[in-house]
């Protein structure tokens, strides 16, 4: 994946708000985070791919909006997502 580091930090803050639209607005400052197609290619598609080869199946996750004002959601559902954070 392009930034592990932000992809984690998206993850974390979709499983926090779930069900909840997070604005780009609430992420920490980058270009993932100022333009849609930055966040959408090289954030939230890989991670959606990596999910469905490891899980075999699709995470739901959604984005809207325009290219520098936009939303991600992660759907509700019947699943569970465990997460384990990395040595420091």
């Amino acid at each position: 994946m392009h930034s592990s580091k932000v992809t984690s930090e998206v993850l974390r803050i979709l499983l926090a708000s779930m069900g909840q639209e997070v604005s780009n607005r609430s992420l920490a400052n980058s270009s993932y985070s100022l333009d849609r197609y930055e966040m959408q290619g090289k954030i939230i598609s890989p991670l959606l791919k990596a999910f469905e080869q490891g899980a075999k199946k699709k995470l739901p996750i959604n984005i809207k909006g325009s290219i520098t004002d936009f939303s991600l959601k992660l759907d509700t559902g019947r699943y569970t997502i465990w997460a384990k954070e990395a040595a420091k």
